[in-house]
């Protein structure tokens, strides 16, 4: 990671050698998380040297205008000197609440939130309107009635045709209410079920719930996001493939 930052610093600073450069703009042009990054680094040394830059030209100028005489010119060059030293100061706060705020975009718990998509409740598995239980506790969930809605989806024995889509919607009600290991269990569960639509299903909820939980660079998140990621046949595929790109933002290596 340190390595990677080093290499945009010395391409932004125009410090790299000419074939080092036409590899690196390569490399850039090949990969988006790249480019932004480099984007990223160039504003933040933008807003330090700019801010250094006017501080100093104005602090100059009233140097300049002083009085002669090695007492005000002392006194001019330590007024001159703090004043660095404080705007140097008040930019690296900033440039560390600007890396802050970066970082904070590519947390496991912001991405889980990012690539939940709550609309996909709205259908479940061949079950039709009216189907009670089911019915009250989507109504439940949705409205972030969580008690009520894992009531509801609890009530369903396994010998109901719609057993498992209210386990599958029981381990989304205790994914939003932030139960993640209850979560998990059912899920992984669901992961071998022989319809497709659930065990895929259960494959990306249970990724984002590794995520949600911090678990961002453990094995079995990492493990899982390369199952579905190499799948094109898996209705989760694209998305797979974007959180993977995320993931391999250069921020993203700082936040767990």
């Amino acid at each position: 990671m340190e390595d990677l930052y080093d290499t945009i610093e010395q391409y932004v600073l125009g410090k790299m050698p000419e074939g080092e450069k036409a590899e690196f703009e390569a490399r850039m042009n090949a990969d988006p998380a790249l480019q932004d990054e480099v984007a990223a680094f160039r504003v933040a040394r933008e807003i330090l040297e700019t801010g250094i830059a006017d501080s100093l030209r104005a602090d100059f100028a009233g140097w300049q205008s002083a009085k002669a005489g090695p007492k005000p010119a002392r006194r001019a060059f330590l007024r001159v000197h703090s004043r660095v030293w404080a705007v140097a100061a008040s930019l690296l706060l900033l440039l560390g609440i600007f890396g802050y705020w970066r970082v904070s975009q590519y947390s496991g718990d912001t991405l889980a939130a990012n690539f939940y998509d709550s609309s996909e409740l709205t259908t479940v598995r061949s079950a039709p309107a009216g189907q009670g239980e089911l019915d009250a506790g989507l109504s439940a969930l949705r409205a972030g009635n969580f008690e009520a809605a894992a009531t509801a989806f609890q009530a369903f024995e396994p010998s109901n045709p719609y057993y498992i889509d209210a386990q599958y919607l029981l381990a989304n009600t205790w994914y939003q209410s932030g139960k993640l290991n209850d979560a998990e269990t059912i899920l992984q569960q669901l992961q071998t079920n022989s319809d497709p639509e659930i065990s895929e299903k259960a494959d990306w909820l249970l990724l984002l719930a590794y995520l949600k939980d911090g678990r961002k660079g453990n094995p079995e998140t990492i493990q899982l996001l390369d199952k579905i990621s190499a799948d094109p046949g898996h209705s989760f595929y694209p998305k797979a493939a974007e959180l993977k790109r995320e993931l391999g933002r250069f921020w993203s290596g700082w936040s767990r």
